[in-house]
């Protein structure tokens, strides 16, 4: 918009420049016509009856039906791998205490026979297998592997005549050095074993192909829309009796479904809303909700993420460690990312942040960069084990965070309950859910502050200024 015309323009530069500001006058005066214009617009969408019955039946609609309830949700694991993979581990072991045997197991197995990748051995004792009843039993499902020095297997599958499938599970988190290989090497290396007699799966939201198997290493790409499959081929094999199983597989499948897509499913479109953007205003003024909504959507968890920071700075002042090295800051480079760093080089020296990643969020100490080397490796080792965390490229260690931490990372990807949670909070001026994992970053970063201060600041000579 046009800034209005300077009152002593036409004093200090003639009267031929008169019709020059009325011009321009008339031009900001048509300008805020039409912005007014465009505000009534677009507030008569939002109050047009279809809009909020829209909203309302809704709202009513999952009363009713309860559809986004999920235990493994109401419970923080929907988005920790250890839980997926013991979950997955419990319905494939023909031993579990669901007692339907091995239907679960046989609905991957059947997946796995008809990809290409796999040996002809492996092909042949999956037919096998899924040939005599009487040795189905005898399947062995270990979780968590110990595999020496090739690492932690997430899930491995014994079957009777040798046969090993080892399943790497990543719901969120990167792989880690050469991890595929290894576990490719271990695999075809174990003692009494052929080697032709090993499958590795790579399981991730999409199917992706992993970025750490060498050129002849084979693995299996598997997509959690996939894995939701064989389970209700599995499922659909219950006794309809088995109530209670059923319905955890159920709602595991349909957190699955949502793991692959990235988000919650798309409202259907409503016929009669669609009718009436058919009117060019109604239509013009949807648009310009449209892109305001977008900024809007940006702005909820950006505040929310600012009131964790002033919170974690009001934590710092008080235990007089502000500036001294640390301090509290946000930065919005890939997704989401806040918490404590150092002081004047938050960017380049590890810290102890929050960070939003494919729909969730995860809080520990990170590094600056990827691959960045550490002094102190038993330091790390003891965050790992006291954040019971993980580390990798990016992360010294790092951990799934839940509760309102959770929503946060939904909103970052665009979640309408996400966004409307965060944005509840930010209206409370006690802001109770950004105090709560303020609280959570902070158990994070205080049994650590004052080592990780001396790795770079040994000396208040050698503090940096601001």
């Amino acid at each position: 918009m046009i800034p209005p015309l300077n009152p002593d323009l036409a004093a200090s530069t003639g009267a031929q420049l008169h019709p020059v500001r009325d011009i321009l006058n008339e031009v900001i005066g048509l300008q805020g016509r039409q912005k007014a214009q465009e505000t009534r617009r677009a507030r008569e969408l939002l109050q047009h009856p279809l809009v909020h019955d829209l909203v309302l039946t809704e709202k009513v609609r999952r009363r009713l039906t309860g559809e986004r309830h999920n235990i493994f949700e109401a419970l923080g694991v929907a988005h920790k791998e250890n839980y997926h993979s013991r979950f997955i581990g419990y319905l494939f072991n023909p031993s579990s205490e669901h007692d339907q045997g091995d239907v679960f197991l046989r609905g991957l197995l059947k997946w796995a026979a008809l990809r290409m990748d796999l040996s002809s051995a492996v092909r042949e004792s999956i037919s096998a297998y899924l040939g005599r009843a009487s040795h189905r039993a005898n399947a062995k499902i270990t979780t968590e592997q110990d595999a020496g020095e090739y690492g932690r297997v997430d899930l491995v599958i014994e079957l009777p005549d040798g046969t090993t499938i080892a399943i790497e599970n990543k719901v969120y988190a990167g792989e880690q050095d050469r991890q595929l290989s290894r576990y490719w090497q271990w695999l075809r290396s174990r003692p009494g074993r052929a080697a032709e007699q090993a499958a590795l799966i790579f399981l991730t939201p999409d199917g992706r192909a992993g970025t750490t198997a060498a050129a002849r290493d084979i693995v299996v790409c598997m997509s959690y829309a996939d894995l939701a499959n064989v389970l209700e081929q599995g499922a659909a094999a219950c006794p309809a009796t088995a109530l209670p199983l059923i319905q955890s597989v159920s709602q595991y499948t349909h957190l699955c479904r949502s793991i692959a897509i990235g988000s919650a499913p798309v409202t259907k479109p409503n016929p009669e809303i669609q009718e009436m953007l058919e009117s060019p205003a109604q239509l013009e003024a949807a648009f310009m909700l449209a892109e305001q909504l977008e900024e809007k959507k940006k702005a909820i968890p950006r505040d929310f993420a600012l009131h964790v920071v002033e919170l974690l700075n009001q934590r710092l002042q008080a235990a007089s460690l502000y500036q001294k090295p640390w301090v509290a800051r946000l930065e919005a480079d890939n997704g989401l990312l806040f918490g404590i760093g150092i002081d004047g080089a938050f960017g380049d020296h590890s810290k102890c942040v929050a960070e939003a990643w494919n729909g969730t969020l995860i809080g520990g100490w990170r590094k600056a960069y990827e691959n960045q080397g550490f002094a102190d490796d038993a330091l790390r080792v003891e965050m790992t084990q006291k954040l019971a965390g993980k580390s990798d490229s990016w992360w010294l260690c790092w951990t799934s965070l839940s509760g309102p931490a959770r929503e946060a990372g939904s909103a970052v990807a665009g979640s309408t309950e996400g966004l409307l949670f965060l944005h509840e909070d930010n209206r409370d001026p006690t802001h109770p859910n950004a105090q709560h994992l303020a609280q959570e970053l902070w158990t994070f970063f205080a049994p650590f502050q004052e080592r990780m201060s001396a790795l770079y600041c040994p000396s208040d000579d050698a503090l940096p200024n601001g």
